[in-house]
């Protein structure tokens, strides 16, 4: 007889001693050659009865605890039996399970080496929690790649608490007709699942890859839920469309996502990527999600809702989620279902019906605090996107900062009024914050850079008009923005519309306790033919360091009466400190007016406008130009202004936006003008308001004192003329002057001579 391996048996001559030890290798190669292949039988007789080594199996239907489980058909019936005889027996790897096991109690594969794991045949549920039951350091694993699964591997109808060291994972569900495929993980009916830690990944159904829970609860604060699948079921139309990846809550049921919790890179053909609050069909419950801590990261979705979707209903059956706190990160909406992805929201997706659809009721999302940036649309609506059917109230207290968000329009938000969409189609309403979270204004422009009223943030657009609202701003949140912001919806894309958030249901963002400031526009211009049909005001607050902080502006213009009123909305009423805000108003310049403001934040504001003229001055001199001077302004007697006049002006100056007629009785005002005295000038003052007044100042007379005056030239007596009669007379006359003369001439000549 030969051995394995080419030995050959040698014999051995008796009494030689020296082949005695030459044999000894062969008789010890013999031996273990016999313990071989009595094992060899053994393990064959027993592979004969159906059993295996290291495993052992478990059937809570018809399993037998006094039997040893080696086989199938000996089988043990409790968990607990099974424990035992995988503790007792360190090489027991596997406990297959062929029939569901009820379990209570702590439910531990602790102090083994083994792993609950689905038998080939069978395709109902592993363990059902009918009482009351806690896993612990067990894996429980659905063996897909050799099992077809029709139930979820664990049913909770009682209480369930799920901690540390516990592993749901590879169950595969294959039988997708309507309603059948629910779970893949846990399947909760009417039960409560307490999940502090732990790991729920690697399976498939068609609602909840990971886990479903139909009128129950679900309570998640640690632990991950990752990787799950909720794929397309057999059913046509939205009966069939996959609903959550990872969770799915249903018929009234209920989610509660909260501190260290985890759910990412999950995965639904259809809706929510990570969480579905609802289904494609309508629920006979409101299903809830309060969302106070944890993250949803990395999910998608195809159709709607890459990390949540939140599902109308019938009225008072509507999915609703309230969000407080949490991280919603890098989602996607994929585009690539079967089902409306127009307004596909990546990171949140609601859904609804317009209000004609008098029966059902929109989905609803709650959130508070909340940072939405950095997230892309490949349309329109990066940050939030609203749908024909969507109602949108984003308020300043506890809100929201949008900004940094990337789409094709409508960067930040972006909401359509349409009658294209179905019952989708209609006419939203909507309120948008101006002040984000953190007190930082929004400044809204349009996608062509021009600002947005604050007028039109709240309102109503119209489907047969086409209108649709697209917000941008380049303001960013401060460092009260970032510390108040307790969600964080960041990093999410859609291969559509609404990065951040989609909607065609009603979404509430903060809450609505607010301040308003109301304002009315008086005028003062005897009907003037020159009056706008409309002007601006701009809203500013007073922060409490004394900073004046521009809000925007807002249109007013006269109603049916002819009232000029107008009130702005929505306004932040209390500071990080929790003091009041103060505002006030300003008109932009209106030309040809000058306005009043008058009034308080508490009773209004009064804005009154008066028309206005130019009064035109200017100034001549007669003899040199002196350096400057200075010309006062008078409202009926009353000075207004002054100016400087000098070479640099040329001497000239236009008082401007003069207001024509008093504010109290609307009578003329009357402006006058004065120059202050220069001295060595007389100043003459000419014209009046209407042509302009000038001012002629003239160089005064100098006086010349003590210089004696020359006296006044004599006129001469006109020659008589010479008469008959008259002549001797006139030669008498010549003769004595002649004699004068010769007498003086002598005279002259004796005192020189005696000298």
């Amino acid at each position: 007889r030969r051995a394995r391996g080419g030995y050959k048996m040698n014999p051995m001559p008796r009494g030689d001693a020296a082949e005695k030890k030459r044999g000894l290798p062969g008789r010890m190669f013999f031996f273990l050659l016999l313990f071989g292949l009595t094992i060899g039988v053994m393990s064959t007789r027993a592979m004969a009865d159906g059993g295996a080594t290291g495993e052992i199996y478990l059937n809570g239907q018809s399993g037998n605890d006094a039997k040893d489980g080696k086989t199938k058909a000996n089988a043990v019936k409790t968990f607990a039996r099974a424990k035992e005889l995988a503790a007792a027996d360190q090489t027991i790897k596997t406990i297959w399970v062929s029939g569901t096991t009820g379990v209570s109690g702590e439910v531990s594969l602790s102090g083994t080496k083994a792993v609950l794991k689905r038998e080939q045949d069978f395709k109902g549920n592993l363990l059902s929690v009918d009482n009351k039951a806690s896993f612990k350091d067990i894996t429980i694993d659905g063996n897909q790649a050799n099992a077809n699964a029709t139930a979820a591997l664990v049913r909770v109808s009682g209480q369930l608490d799920i901690k540390e060291g516990t592993l749901i994972q590879n169950n595969k569900l294959t039988q997708l007709g309507y309603f059948q495929a629910m779970g893949g993980g846990i399947d909760v009916e009417s039960g409560t699942v307490n999940m502090t830690g732990g790991t729920i990944r690697n399976n498939s159904a068609n609602f909840g890859g990971g886990v479903f829970v139909n009128y129950g609860s679900f309570h998640f604060s640690g632990g991950t839920i990752e990787e799950n699948h909720a794929v397309s079921g057999t059913e046509s139309g939205e009966g069939g469309f996959a609903s959550g990846g990872g969770i799915c809550v249903f018929d009234g049921a209920s989610l509660e996502l909260t501190d260290k919790a985890v759910i990412r890179n999950n995965v639904s053909d259809e809706l929510g990527g990570g969480i579905s609050v609802g289904t494609g069909v309508a629920s006979n419950g409101s299903d809830k999600l309060n969302m106070t801590g944890g993250s949803v990261i990395g999910n998608s979705a195809g159709s709607a809702g890459g990390g949540i979707y939140v599902q109308a209903g019938p009225v008072g059956k509507q999915g609703v989620a309230t969000i407080s706190a949490g991280e919603i990160k890098d989602n996607k909406m994929t585009a690539g279902g079967r089902g409306n992805n127009s307004f596909g929201g990546a990171g949140i997706y609601v859904n609804g019906y317009p209000s004609i659809y008098t029966g059902f009721q929109n989905g609803e999302l709650h959130l508070t605090d909340a940072l939405v940036t950095e997230n892309t649309a490949k349309l329109e609506g990066g940050g939030y996107a609203g749908c024909p059917s969507s109602e949108t109230h984003i308020y300043v207290n506890d809100g929201a900062a949008f900004y940094a968000n990337s789409a094709r329009g409508g960067r930040e938000i972006y909401i359509l009024a349409s009658n294209d969409y179905g019952v989708h189609s209609g006419n939203p309403r909507y309120t948008i914050a101006n002040t984000m979270l953190g007190a930082v204004p929004y400044r809204w422009q349009y996608d062509d850079g021009t600002e947005v009223p604050l007028s039109k943030l709240d309102g109503q657009l119209d489907a047969a008009k086409g209108e649709s609202l697209s917000l941008n701003t380049k303001e960013r949140g401060n460092a009260d923005t970032l510390a108040r912001a307790r969600v964080r919806i960041t990093g999410n894309s859609s291969a559509t519309r609404g990065g951040g958030i989609g909607s065609n249901g009603t979404v509430f963002i903060g809450t609505e306790e607010k301040t308003s400031v109301s304002a009315e526009k008086k005028w003062n211009d005897h009907n003037s033919a020159s009056r706008p049909h409309q002007v601006q005001l701009e809203l500013y607050r007073l922060d409490s360091d004394g900073k004046e902080t521009y809000i925007g502006y807002q249109l007013i213009q006269a109603d049916a009466s002819g009232q000029w009123k107008t009130t702005f909305n929505n306004l932040l009423k209390l500071d990080p400190q929790g003091k009041p805000y103060r505002y006030s108003v300003k008109e932009r310049d209106v030309e040809g007016y000058v306005s009043q403001l008058s009034g308080t934040q508490e009773s209004g504001y009064i804005i009154t406008n008066s028309s206005t003229r130019t009064v035109l001055v200017k100034k001549t001199w007669v003899g040199p130009e002196g350096s400057s001077v200075r010309v006062r302004l008078y409202a009926n007697g009353v000075e207004q202004d002054a100016v400087l006049l000098n070479a640099a002006n040329n001497w000239r100056h236009e008082f401007t936006n003069l207001p024509c007629y008093k504010s109290d009785d609307g009578s003329e005002i009357l402006y006058t003008i004065s120059e202050d005295k220069v001295e060595g000038y007389q100043a003459a003052i000419s014209g009046d308001a209407e042509k302009g007044f000038e001012i002629t100042n003239t160089k005064d007379t100098p006086n010349t004192p003590n210089e004696p005056k020359t006296p006044p030239e004599q006129p001469k007596k006109p020659i008589p003329s010479v008469k008959t009669g008259d002549q001797a007379d006139f030669l008498l006359f010549g003769a004595m002057i002649l004699i004068a003369a010769a007498g003086m001439a002598g005279l002259t000549y004796r005192k020189k001579r005696n000298r």
